[in-house]
């Protein structure tokens, strides 16, 4: 059943990083942990009794799992991230009223932000800032996968430009607005939390019962067996791997563009 297993690991592949993620890049170590999943998936399905048609469905929905579960915690990571903007500014704005210059303030925002703020700190360090503060910013900001980098970060570089008494100004500004945007963030989010398990139990629950079903009624096997059996299956299977790209296609949808992306 080589070929069996080939077509899970396939089909859970493509749907997973084809034309649906199309803009991102594709992460090889994701992919290669996608197809044995579906692999392992696929196995236990014909371990099970299961027909060849349930196990290979079986299979993509397994492999399946594995990039949703990957995009959650990348989603996990990024609102971290974005929690820590209110105090990078708040810490910005303080070394400016201290008479700091705005790259050596942003440095200093940025030592005193965490880990994801090492590159930058690093970049604007006296012996590494030979690009100017602006291009440093946009090399910065080209590797953060985060919107509100990208305003942030262009705003400075702008501001940085500009110069002036206004800086404050559109500091404070920029400050309202990314703290507006956070919270906004956080209630979408926890409004879609729940959608997000209801679409899960929707997308797995259908095929731990069949699984179940053909593991334990030689009958029921049999049944999904037949050509109208799989049928059946087949179409379960369309069914599933269309509502997961349209659900990945939705929650691409709510989010924020990066600028210039």
């Amino acid at each position: 059943m080589r070929w069996m297993a080939a077509a899970s690991a396939a089909m859970a592949a493509w749907m997973a990083f084809g034309p649906a993620t199309r803009r991102r890049p594709i992460d090889g170590r994701l992919v290669v942990a996608t197809v044995g999943v579906a692999l392992a998936g696929a196995s236990v399905g014909l371990g099970a009794g299961a027909d060849v048609m349930v196990a290979i469905a079986i299979g993509t929905v397994a492999g399946l799992l594995v990039p949703g579960i990957a995009a959650s915690r990348a989603r996990r990571r990024r609102q971290s991230a974005q929690a820590i903007w209110p105090d990078f500014l708040a810490t910005l704005r303080a070394r400016l009223a201290a008479g700091e210059p705005l790259p050596a303030a942003t440095r200093v925002a940025a030592q005193r932000s965490g880990r994801r703020f090492e590159r930058l700190a690093h970049e604007l360090e006296p012996p590494h800032a030979v690009r100017g503060f602006a291009a440093t910013l946009a090399a910065v900001r080209a590797e953060w996968d985060d919107p509100i980098a990208d305003k942030v970060l262009g705003t400075l570089a702008i501001a940085a430009d500009s110069g002036g008494s206004r800086v404050d100004e559109v500091l404070a500004a920029l400050s309202a607005s990314v703290a507006d945007e956070l919270r906004l963030r956080l209630a979408h989010e926890a409004a879609t939390t729940q959608q997000r398990l209801t679409a899960l139990v929707a997308l797995v629950a259908p095929w731990v019962l069949l699984l179940l079903t053909v593991a334990t009624n030689p009958a029921a096997a049999a049944a999904f067996a037949a050509p109208g059996g799989r049928v059946v299956v087949g179409g379960g299977l369309a069914a599933t791997v269309t509502g997961f790209v349209l659900t990945h296609r939705a929650l691409r949808l709510a989010e924020t563009p990066r600028a210039g992306a």
